[in-house]
């Protein structure tokens, strides 16, 4: 995995450009959309055995909590840049576009004047972090343009991103979800669990994986991981973020962290100061 460069741009929001060959990311979620863009080479960043491979001059266009994965396809390595909004930006943007309702497809969505795009905007906003200055007001003006492209070309198409939860999921999971998230740092017994879902724990676990991608307390740790990743951008130290996450060896979150991201706390926490 070779991370070429980060930045915050501004709270809710994170560009990225990198690279992998023989790196696999785990299994792992974001709590942001993850719009990506595949500059060369290809990628599945569906969970085995499923495949979902994008290609180079591809989109990925992902909402949040969405378990994936990730590999490159075939010998190349795969180069892409990836831009993180938070729902709340997501959604500012779509009620200034009058989309009352947000469907993107999680495929690949072939787009080569949008990857462009959002190649340059993403190398800009990288670019102005090396140089040590805020955001310009035309990067941040460039943002919105690229969020709103990506909402006016692909906000009508067939809403793949819901019907892969739609196609499983059972309206009585979301008790069972919402009492993992409340209790997300507590070791939660999984008959605890099944009990708000009303059913058996053999059938409520077998139920959580058709519905959300992973069983519920890998589920509970992706998203305990994604959590520590904020409160490390927000500057707070390895070690307690470590303890919050639920791991009381250093060493095992830093490879965790690095299996789902590609790099290591320590390389975003030296990002974050940097800033």
């Amino acid at each position: 995995m070779h991370f070429t460069a980060g930045s915050h741009l501004r709270a809710g929001v994170e560009v990225m450009h990198a690279s992998f060959g023989t790196h696999r990311f785990a299994p792992h979620l974001h709590e942001t959309w993850s719009f990506g863009a595949v500059l060369s080479g290809a990628q599945n960043n569906a969970i085995e055995p499923d495949r979902n491979v994008i290609e180079a001059g591809q989109l990925i266009l992902m909402p949040p909590y969405r378990p994936h994965a990730g590999c490159a396809v075939g010998e190349k390595p795969c180069q892409y840049v990836m831009l993180y909004v938070s729902d709340n930006h997501l959604r500012e943007r779509a009620d200034a576009l009058g989309l009352h309702e947000v469907d993107l497809p999680a495929t690949g969505v072939t787009d080569p004047w949008l990857v462009d795009l959002m190649a340059a905007f993403v190398f800009a906003a990288i670019e102005s972090e090396r140089a040590g200055g805020h955001p310009s007001s035309s990067l941040d003006h460039t943002f919105v343009h690229v969020v709103d492209q990506i909402l006016i070309r692909h906000a009508s198409a067939p809403a793949d991103s819901e019907a892969f939860y739609a196609q499983r999921y059972e309206r009585r999971l979301d008790a069972a979800l919402a009492h993992l998230k409340a209790n997300l740092y507590e070791a939660i017994p999984l008959n605890e669990l099944a009990r708000h879902a009303s059913l058996s724990p053999a059938h409520f676990c077998r139920r959580f994986s058709q519905a959300y991608g992973l069983p519920p307390h890998r589920y509970q740790l992706v998203l305990r991981i994604a959590q520590a990743k904020s409160m490390l951008y927000a500057g707070e130290d390895i070690s307690r973020v470590a303890l919050l996450a639920g791991f009381a060896d250093h060493s095992h979150f830093g490879r965790q962290f690095k299996s789902c991201f590609g790099f290591t706390p320590g390389h975003l926490t030296r990002r974050s100061a940097a800033r």
